[in-house]
This record gives C-alpha cells, sequence and structure tokens, in this order.
C-alpha cells in the first residue's frame, strides 16, 4: 500500500485525527499522544526520510576499467542523497517553527480558542489544550474517539468548596451535541476534573473526555457553563 505524502499547507488543514492516523501509517509512535503542531512535524520528518531513501544509488558497478566509473557515481548519488536530506530536513524545521509561532502568537492552530481565557458568567475559564485519542488508558473509545479537554476554571469566590459535575458540553462539527463520557472520567482518573475539588476564587485545573464519532471532531466547539448560574461561553476546539 503506497504511503500518502502531502505538502506542510494541506497537513495544517486536516483534523488531528486525520494526521494521527497518517502517522501510525508511517510507523511513528506515540502519535495519539502528540499535538498538531508536532504530528506535522513528525509527519514532515518521515517525508524526509523517504524522499532520501527513495534516491537512486544502486547503479551496478562494471569489472576492470568500468569499475572506478561506478563508484564514483555512486559517491555523486550519496552525495546527492545527503544534500537533499539536509535540505528537505532544514524545510521541515522552519516549516514547524513557524507553525509553533503561529500557535504561540495566536493561542492555538487555525480557528482554536486553545490558550484563551473566557468568563461564563463569574466562573473563568481557559482552555489549556484540546486532543483526540482512540483510547484512554485501556479504556477505546466505543464511538472512534475521545476529544479530550484540559482547563482551569477559577469559580466565583461566593460559592462553598465542591466537586464539579460536568460544566461543559461539546458541540460536534456534525451538529450533534454531546456530554461528557462518565467511563473516559473513570478512565482518566485523579486528571479528571470530576476528581477535582473546586475552591472559590482558586484556580482548578483537569480534564473532561467526549466519546464521539469521528465527524463531530472538525470545527467542534466546547461549551463551558457558569459554576454559580446560567450563564455559559464556547472555546473553538481547532481540530
Amino acid at each position: 500500500m503506497a504511503v500518502q505524502t502531502a505538502g506542510v499547507e494541506e497537513l495544517e488543514r486536516l483534523p488531528q485525527r486525520e494526521l494521527v492516523r497518517r502517522a501510525r501509517q508511517r510507523g511513528i509512535r506515540g502519535a495519539y499522544r502528540m499535538r498538531k503542531p508536532e504530528l506535522i512535524e513528525a509527519l514532515r520528518r518521515a517525508e524526509a526520510m523517504e524522499y532520501a531513501d527513495n534516491l537512486s544509488v544502486g547503479e551496478s558497478l562494471e569489472d576492470g576499467a568500468g569499475e572506478r566509473d561506478g563508484q564514483r557515481r555512486q559517491d555523486r548519488h550519496r552525495a546527492r542523497r545527503r544534500s537533499a536530506l539536509i535540505g528537505v530536513a532544514a524545510l521541515a524545521a522552519i516549516t514547524v517553527l513557524v507553525v509553533v509561532l503561529v500557535l504561540v502568537l495566536g493561542g492555538g492552530g487555525s480557528g482554536s480558542d486553545v490558550g484563551q481565557t473566557k468568563s461564563a458568567g463569574g466562573t473563568a475559564y481557559k482552555l489549556l489544550s484540546v486532543t483526540t485519542q482512540d483510547a484512554i488508558g485501556s479504556l477505546p473509545s466505543s464511538k472512534g474517539t475521545y476529544v479530550v479537554a484540559d482547563i482551569e476554571l477559577t469559580p466565583p469566590s461566593g460559592l462553598r468548596p465542591f466537586a464539579p459535575v460536568a460544566p461543559a458540553t461539546l458541540v460536534g462539527g456534525d451538529g450533534i451535541t454531546y456530554e461528557p463520557s462518565v467511563e473516559a472520567a473513570a478512565a482518566l482518573g485523579a486528571e479528571s476534573l470530576a476528581t477535582k475539588q473546586v475552591k472559590p476564587g482558586t484556580p482548578t485545573e483537569g480534564k473532561i473526555a467526549f466519546d464521539v464519532p469521528p465527524a463531530a471532531v472538525t470545527d467542534s466547539e466546547l461549551i463551558l457553563r457558569d459554576l454559580g448560574g446560567s450563564a455559559q461561553t464556547s472555546f473553538k476546539t481547532g481540530l
């Protein structure tokens, strides 16, 4: 089966799940744990190695006087291979640097609210990261993939300490609204927001996971509700 290749602009437009699939196709380990910039960098490096390996260096050598000519041709091919590898690797490094700068300055990928802080009534939310995973620990997704949001919340100062009960929903790119997965929360363990005791006026970090079909991932939005009222705010996941 041929391995699919793509330019960096095409890779940036792809959803994270497709990037993970392509990374696995190339044998890149730990792809499901990578963020989008890391996946792009890994794929570009893999393409650089593929490009270099496909250059012809196997011309046959002739006996006698022809053997010396064959050796010189082989040396020239090796030099071209090294130059091509260095050039492609340098281009990939520059591309990744540009992508990282865009993410840092813009607060996430294209159409992403990652890194931003918003208020829902008296509750402040910061979206730290959003990733997709085929499984959480030993728990595979029953619908296709998990969307895992890592958030930091600061509740109103007038509330008593409590454990929040899923103050979020996910509006998928398919137009369907998804509730947090109870099973995924259990699999997240101490990382789950549901295990945290929230103190008034104190930032608390935790993760919320949604079990969704692949069609829901692209252009999805995270809806977060005020812990002390009915107000809510939304974050674009950038997936």
